[in-house]
This record gives C-alpha cells, structure tokens and sequence, in this order.
C-alpha cells in the first residue's frame, strides 16, 4: 500500500539527495503531489534520462521541504521561480522517483517482493468467482482510499486490465484541518492559541486550567 511506496521513495531521497528517512510524514506528503502512475513507463524512464535535460522538463520538478517556520507544508515550486527566491528553501528535485515508485502497484517484483501486480490480483480473483457473475464484476472494478487519488492511477489500470474491464474511482472526502500532524503547527502560529498555551512548570503547579 501507500507505506511500502512512501517508504521506498525515502530510500531513494535519502540516497540521492538528503537523508530523511526518519520524516515519514514529510515524504508521504510530497508523494501524493508528485508521483504519477505512467502511461508508457519505458518512455518516461528513455525520457528522464535524455540529455540535453531540457527533453525531461515535463518529468523534472522541484518540491520544496517544509522548514515548519514560515513554510508549513511542502509544496511544488513553479518552473518560472528564480533562483533567489530558493535561496531559504531546502529543495529535492525529482525525476524518475515520480514514477518508478507508483509503478510498484503493477510490479511488486521491481524492489524484490515476491507479489502480484494490483491488476493480477484483480483478474485472478474474479477468475475465482461463479462464470455467470464474472462479466458483472468486470464491468464494476472500483478503486477508493488515498492510492487511488495517484495522477493516472485509472487510466493506467484500465490499460492493464484491457477493454472488458470498466474502473471507477470513487472520492473520498479529506478534511486537512483534521490533520494530526498539522493542526497543532497551525495552531501554534495563531496568536490567539498563546493565551491557551500552558508551559510544563503551570501545568504541575495549577493542573490543566490556567488560574
């Protein structure tokens, strides 16, 4: 699921560029904004190695990391930035990771697991099921949760399913103020928030309510 892909995508940052292995939630983050399920995976893997770079412009991209002090959350700089604009911003570029990392939702195989791609699964257990209701379920493959919401995931999946099958994808509502990791950040930079704040020596001498 989504913990093996965000997990992989850390080894690949950490090797290449910065080691951050131990901030999960920060590249969990610029996985949903970045990666991408390929249509043509051999192409874009020729493309992302192309020289002169300029071939790859459409693939190549810089994320900004959050630094929690005046950028909360991570987020893709514009082509069109300057390099001054940058100069406070620690930034990881990314180019091949985009989709060499989705693309372990159809081979597992790709980083050793000994697994079934999602369509083969898909397939082999509708062939488990009565004749008479496999061409219903193959018309009604619906996909939900956060992988589902990855830049090409139903394309790509009706492309390795075939023409008999028919994928839908169904959205789920996400409300990121109710986010656990957030919320409190946020909260933090509102100057209301300070009159609620209790520091740990108030805490043990007047308990949780402020006299």
């Amino acid at each position: 699921g989504g913990k093996l892909l965000t997990n992989y995508l850390k080894e690949l940052v950490s090797y290449r560029q910065f080691n951050l292995i131990d901030d999960t939630h920060v590249i969990e983050m610029a996985r949903r904004k970045v990666c991408y399920a390929s249509l043509n995976f051999q192409a874009d893997l020729q493309r992302s190695v192309s020289q002169p770079r300029k071939a790859s412009l459409d693939i190549r991209l810089k994320y900004a990391l959050p630094n929690y002090h005046n950028v909360l959350e991570g987020y893709i700089i514009p082509l069109e930035a300057e390099k001054s604009d940058l100069s406070d911003l620690q930034v990881l570029e990314f180019c091949s990771e985009r989709f060499v990392v989705p693309e372990l939702y159809f081979h597992p195989s790709d980083v050793g697991l000994n697994q079934a791609g999602v369509h083969e699964v898909i397939e082999h257990s509708i062939s488990l099921c009565p004749v008479e209701v496999q061409d219903i379920l193959r018309q009604n493959i619906v996909v939900t949760g956060g992988n589902s919401q990855t830049k090409n995931m139903v394309a790509r999946l009706s492309r390795e399913l075939g023409p008999r099958y028919i994928v839908k994808r169904i959205q789920t509502k996400h409300k990121e103020e109710n986010d656990s990791i957030m919320a409190p950040l946020v909260g933090l930079l509102d100057p209301k928030s300070q009159t609620n704040i209790l520091s740990k020596q108030e805490y043990e001498e007047q308990g949780p309510y402020r006299q």
